[in-house]
């Protein structure tokens, strides 16, 4: 045994490191009442950490609160982003906790009816850390625990007012500069040895000998920051999660010709300055709207952003960014020509991989329609996914009691949803709105049952992206070859379902559709048999997928308006113990045992025959236990109608390993497609 083995296996090896576990972005609606939690998994108990909570609505002035400087009962001390002042002993607003924080009544945190944006960082390698210190006048270096170099760093004044002071690596390149996060001024040049550059190193930040940020027995705290040069996150350890750079504007407000930041990412958060220039700190995050291109979105369900340095409520606007696969595609407001940019961005969440049904899977019953502003929203997120720092990202649902259309929509194009029981593209709908982690669309009451699916690595995925008449590659952050693909254009046709193990020999050709029930052979023919289409130029990769073009999965409409080929791909991988993609075939006989490796049941299962032989339904047929499917009666709906629910009874869920079919799901000589998640 060699000794590097001997070392790893005497404990060298570390685990993954995942973005879950350190950051988190929880958008929630003021409730006026003490001691309310909000648990995003983020376990301040040990290590460093802090919340920046700025309001998007109202004029409440943003706020900071750390794990280093506590009130005697154990409630964090906080400084106002927007002003010069210290610390503020005075009311307990906050306590970060071991599951995120504990808040209490007061305008600054949870004022009845106002909304807040509450960033969570805790400090890990690579990625974040806090500092305290004391000044001392003298030229010196101070140790940081990043083990990068720094990308951003925060300077506060603790014991009494002095200004935000900022570093950050593009736009500091003098010791007398540095940008003010309370004020949208351009970069200062003081004059004076504020900063010892040359003290910058990946384990210290070096100070000059002013009295700016190292006065003599001052007080002080610095929130940093690393560069984003640690690419050894993720799963396979070979993944950055932060990134701190710069770029130039090239002038373009055309939403047809945005200039492309490549940061190496999807991300989850921005923050952008023009250190050159006079303008606000504008951020900008996923959980509340920041999404992908698609189809006009911008001009008819503004993105929210919110600026650092104000206290004023958050501002839509159709002109900032929207991102994509690896970065931010930037115009209008963050793309003046020539204009220098430095930001802050932060990979999005779902870098760890699923390890429960009950963050999973949810399917919810809608609350009464009084209900009706986000970021409650009309359905709840149950805390099986908040606890664990899991988004909705996939949502779909539709009025089980009547004759309404299915709606299918992701966070990653907000506002705009589809129905699978219709070959129709993509429409506005300001109520299907993800401008929560904790709750989900506007409006609904009742009779609305949805159904909500996390993005996650090794779980499910979804990019968007734009329909060509040529071959393209799109890039994907599932992490492995995946099991199923669905694909839904802006066009009049099906949703597609690549599907291999329905070939005898599996291949990525053998496909299904939702939607119409009749139709062409490539387009719409959900309730016939499996079809061959040549979607594929090769099969997917754990990175990649491959289309040809003018096809279902890579549609381009010949005309000359813009915003008319936008995309959505599905891709999906099982889980074992949590979901499964099988196939079985009927036989005919009372009742057949479906085994998904499951200890409890199915939460949700969805079944589907492709062939042409044999006999009995051939719609989509969807169960999920809010529905009231139980061992008694099937209770489903059908993805690919509009109908009611059908009690009949088909499909039982009273086998632990899975789930039962019986009757005209289970006719001899026919094969049928199920997928299924576990009840927790």
């Amino acid at each position: 045994m060699t000794i590097q083995q001997m070392l790893l296996g005497a404990g060298g090896k570390t685990d993954p490191k995942y973005i879950d576990d350190y950051w988190s972005t929880s958008h929630y609606e003021g409730d006026g009442q003490s001691n309310r939690t909000i648990n995003n998994g983020i376990d301040f108990s040990s290590g460093k950490g802090m919340v920046f909570i700025v309001a998007s609505t109202g004029e409440h002035d943003p706020y900071i609160f750390s794990t280093e400087a506590k009130n005697s009962n154990g409630s964090s001390k906080s400084l106002r982003a927007t002003f010069s002042s210290g610390y503020s002993t005075s009311n307990s607003f906050c306590t970060l906790t071991s599951t995120g924080m504990t808040i209490n009544d007061n305008n600054v945190v949870n004022q009845n009816g106002s909304r807040y944006l509450a960033h969570f960082f805790k400090a890990e390698k690579g990625f974040f850390d806090i500092v305290t210190y004391t000044g001392n006048e003298t030229q010196r270096t101070i140790s940081h625990g990043l083990g990068t170099n720094i990308g951003q760093m925060w300077i506060k004044r603790t014991d009494n007012s002095h200004a935000w002071t900022v570093y950050h690596k593009d736009a500091v390149t003098g010791n007398g500069h540095w940008m003010n996060l309370s004020n949208s001024n351009a970069l200062q040049n003081s004059g004076n040895s504020d900063w010892y550059l040359s003290g910058f190193t990946s384990s210290t930040f070096g100070l000059g000998d002013h009295s700016s940020i190292n006065g003599n027995n001052k007080e002080y705290i610095a929130f940093i920051w690393s560069d984003g040069s640690d690419a050894s996150w993720g799963e396979d350890k070979d993944e950055a999660i932060i990134k701190c750079g710069t770029y130039t504007g090239n002038g373009s407000s055309n939403r047809d010709s945005p200039l492309t930041v490549n940061v190496g990412f999807e991300p989850s958060f921005c923050l952008y300055k023009a250190p050159d220039a006079g303008g606000d700190w504008m951020m900008q995050n996923t959980i509340n709207r920041w999404g992908g291109q698609d189809d006009g979105i911008e001009d008819r369900f503004n993105r929210i952003n919110k600026y650092s340095n104000t206290n004023q409520g958050a501002v839509g606007s159709r002109h900032y960014s929207w991102i994509y696969n690896s970065g931010i595609k930037v115009f209008s407001n963050l793309n003046q020509n020539n204009q220098k940019y430095v930001y802050m961005a932060i990979r999005r969440m779902g870098q760890k991989p699923i390890t429960t049904a009950a963050e999973a899977y949810a399917s919810v019953t809608a609350s009464s329609a009084s209900i009706s502003n986000n970021p409650k929203g009309s359905f709840a997120v149950p805390t099986g996914m908040t606890d664990k720092n899991r988004t909705v990202d996939l949502m779909f649902e539709k009025r089980h009691n009547s004759s309404n259309d299915w709606k299918w929509g992701s966070r990653l194009i907000h506002g705009r949803e589809m129905p699978t029981n219709k070959d129709d593209g993509w429409s506005t709908d300001t109520g299907f709105d993800f401008s929560s982690n904790f709750g989900f669309g506007t409006g609904y009451n009742q009779y609305h049952i949805g159904n909500m699916f996390p993005r996650a690595y090794g779980y499910l995925d979804i990019q968007a992206y734009n329909g060509v008449h040529y071959a393209q590659t799109i890039s994907h952050d599932l992490g492995v070859v995946p099991d199923m693909i669905w694909f839904k254009n802006n066009a009049s046709t099906n949703m597609l379902c690549a599907i291999p193990i329905l070939s005898s020999t599996p291949s990525w050709n053998a496909t299904l559709n939702i939607g119409t029930r009749d139709g062409s052979d490539n387009l719409n023919k959900s309730r016939y048999d499996m079809q061959s289409h040549g979607w594929a130029t090769s099969d997917p990769t754990a990175t990649e997928v491959t289309l040809r073009g003018s096809t279902n999965a890579n549609q381009y409409k010949w005309t000359n308006a813009p915003w008319n080929d936008g995309q959505q791909m599905y891709l999906w991988k099982q889980v074992d113990g949590v979901m499964k993609i099988g196939v079985y075939d009927g036989s005919g006989y009372p009742t057949k045992y479906i085994n998904c490796g499951f200890s409890n049941g199915c939460a949700f299962i969805l079944v589907k025959r492709y062939n042409g032989g044999g006999g009995g339904e051939v719609d989509w047929w969807i169960g999920n236990t809010e529905q009231g499917w139980n061992s008694n009666n099937s209770d489903l709906m059908r993805l690919n109608r509009n109908n009611t629910m059908d009690g009949a009874s088909r499909v039982v869920n009273n086998y632990n390993a899975g789930f039962a079919v019986k009757g005209d799901l289970n006719y001899s000589g026919s094969k049928w497609f199920y997928m299924a998640v576990a009840r927790p």
